[in-house]
């Protein structure tokens, strides 16, 4: 992690420097509830259509005049999907955030001189940011990977019923 040293903020621009630190961070705070959300709300839809498409399935293999290709395609899909549900869900579990604010009492070591005290809460609100946007970025590749999974399912489910089709299956 970087080590950062605000120490050459001008004396006037170290209030205005810490607020929009703080600023900053109640941001990442909302984008990361924002995801949070897309990532439990993606989860559901694709959970969803993964059972659809497994119940399916499993119909077309018990049927009288069962279509094996047919459901061999539809459980293709509904595994995909399902791993898709898994990497949503994985993106959208708890994970330690740091918040704005602080206490008083990890403040008052330094409150003798406000101008050292708002310098270390900005060095160190930066690295409370760098630590959130690089929480927001592996929830990204999470989600990012649960979406791609969910668009292969279709495409994977045809190539697995015409695959097993053209197999005589």
């Amino acid at each position: 992690m970087a080590d950062y040293n605000f120490s050459g903020v001008a004396d006037g621009a170290t209030k205005e420097f810490q607020r929009q630190a703080e600023v900053c961070i109640q941001g990442t705070m909302q984008i990361a509830l924002a995801c949070d959300a897309r990532a439990s709300t993606h989860t559901g839809f694709f959970l969803a259509g993964a059972t659809a498409l497994a119940v399916s399935a499993a119909s077309y293999a018990r049927a009288p005049a069962a279509n094996l290709p047919l459901a061999y395609g539809g459980a293709a899909a509904a595994a995909l999907l399902l791993l898709a549900a898994a990497s949503c869900s994985i993106a959208a579990r708890s994970v330690y955030f740091h918040v704005a604010g602080y206490q008083p009492k990890f403040l008052a070591v330094t409150a003798s001189n406000e101008l050292f005290m708002l310098r270390c809460v900005a060095e160190d609100l930066q690295r409370r940011i760098d630590f959130n946007v690089a929480a927001l970025a592996r929830q990204a590749r999470w989600f990012g990977n649960g979406q791609i999974a969910a668009l292969a399912s279709l495409p994977f489910g045809a190539a697995v019923y015409f695959a097993s089709r053209f197999a005589g299956v």
